[in-house]
């Protein structure tokens, strides 16, 4: 199975259904949103059937074999990849892709955006008491 840790090394120009409608596929659908190369189709997801997030529509397996043509392209977005891969498996699929690598790239992504901007709000809640400081240092 192939792993997936960037979103470049998704399949360009082929459907792709996102196994797993949870913050893992959602976090992909959001991070491929303006990317005109990779489709993204739909989700499947066994808990979920019949929903929709967007406009995609949310499959179980089975309504995803049923409908899937060929080239369509399975990734993996969840935590649960060993589950997922023999589910496909049982139901013929065997090209999906684990997509939990780049699904761990995005959270820490996110993580680490909202560290920095945490740290940037303290800077600047900081900055007048660091100015008054050097100021009375500097006119002792």
């Amino acid at each position: 199975m192939d792993s997936i840790a960037r979103v470049d090394q998704l399949p360009q120009g082929v459907p792709i259904y996102l196994f797993g409608a949870g913050t893992g596929g959602r976090l992909i659908h959001e991070a491929l949103r303006r990317n005109r190369r990779v489709r993204v189709a739909g989700f499947i997801d066994n808990a979920k059937n019949g929903s929709r997030i967007g406009e995609l529509p949310v499959l179980d397996l089975a309504g995803f074999a049923a409908i899937r043509t060929p080239g369509t392209r399975v990734v993996i977005a969840s935590q649960y990849v060993e589950e997922i891969s023999a589910q496909l498996r049982q139901a013929g699929i065997e090209d999906a892709a684990d997509g939990s690598p780049l699904v761990r790239h995005l959270v820490e992504a996110r993580v680490h955006a909202a560290e920095r901007r945490r740290l940037a709000l303290i800077s600047a809640a900081m900055m007048p008491v660091m100015v008054l400081a050097g100021w009375a240092l500097f006119t002792a």
